[in-house]
């Protein structure tokens, strides 16, 4: 278990995470991610299957975040929890939590891209999807893991979707269109490394 004093700075944290019309959300998310990083394997995993838990319905929780809380737990410190990455993907079945969990493994893919390459197909499938974010974060991922290019067909076709998505960098909330983020993603690798837009 995490320290007295981690655990209720955590719980400050997730409780900001529930707006994510705000650069706050994303902010505490990546906070949490920043300070899970300075706890062992073992304290990270009981984190990560905390929100896990909280994200099911029997749970009665709401960890709107949820999924962007774990992708940040994963992207900071992946050591010895690498086997949670399929369980967080596996919450894309809920149309609820699907953008989440592609924005997730988008982070994720910025640091440690062979840890989430085996979703690819993920975000193939869901470049067609009815959702903006849907798309977008699908078409970043692939961008992340150098696999646009196999399937710049269908990102080009994103490339005038004009609707508008969340997208944080750098501790900035910026609004970017589908469009954008397909473009991006068709860039070279480089790009997609964190600092870069």
């Amino acid at each position: 278990m995490l320290g007295m004093k981690t655990e209720k700075l955590m719980r400050r944290l997730m409780a900001l995470t529930y707006d994510k019309s705000g650069p706050t959300a994303w902010r505490a998310a990546e906070a949490i991610g920043a300070l899970a990083a300075g706890h062992d394997a073992y304290e990270r995993r009981d984190l990560v299957q905390r929100v896990l838990w909280m994200m099911r319905d029997e749970s009665g929780g709401n960890a709107w975040s949820g999924p962007e809380i774990i992708g940040e737990v994963l992207r900071a410190s992946h050591e010895g929890i690498e086997d949670l990455v399929p369980v967080l993907a596996s919450f894309a079945d809920e149309p609820f939590f699907l953008p989440g969990v592609l924005w997730a493994l988008a982070r994720i893919a910025q640091r440690k891209p062979g840890m989430v390459k085996q979703f690819t197909g993920l975000a193939v499938f869901n470049l067609g999807g009815p959702g903006p974010a849907q798309r977008a974060y699908s078409a970043l991922l692939l961008g992340r893991l150098s696999e646009a290019q196999n399937h710049r067909g269908r990102i080009e076709a994103l490339l005038k979707d004009r609707r508008e998505v969340a997208f944080y960098e750098d501790t900035v909330l910026f609004k970017r269109t589908v469009g954008d983020l397909a473009a991006l993603a068709l860039k070279k690798p480089e790009a997609h490394a964190p600092g870069s837009r």
